[in-house]
């Protein structure tokens, strides 16, 4: 496995860090429910992960390409619901 430095441009660096920020609080989300519920969840987990990978790739990117949204509701996520 090789790692990549990438440099961003201030705008670039900008997205990442919001893209970035809103993965991660869906993850919260999703680990404030135990690790169960991250593992139940993991494709969607890994998918959030996809905008931040395009982004570092200099891939064009739309809206819905950056959106991070976790659809299954909480109460569903914990099974109380």
């Amino acid at each position: 496995m090789s790692t990549f430095a990438v440099s961003f441009s201030e705008s670039e660096q900008k997205l990442y860090l919001h893209v970035h920020k809103k993965a991660k609080a869906q993850y919260m989300l999703l680990r404030n429910q135990g690790s169960q519920v991250v593992s139940q969840n993991l494709f969607k987990v890994m998918s959030s992960l996809l905008p931040l990978r395009r982004i570092c790739s200099g891939g064009s990117l739309s809206n819905d390409d950056l959106s991070v949204v976790i659809t299954t509701p909480i109460s569903m996520l914990s099974g109380s619901g």
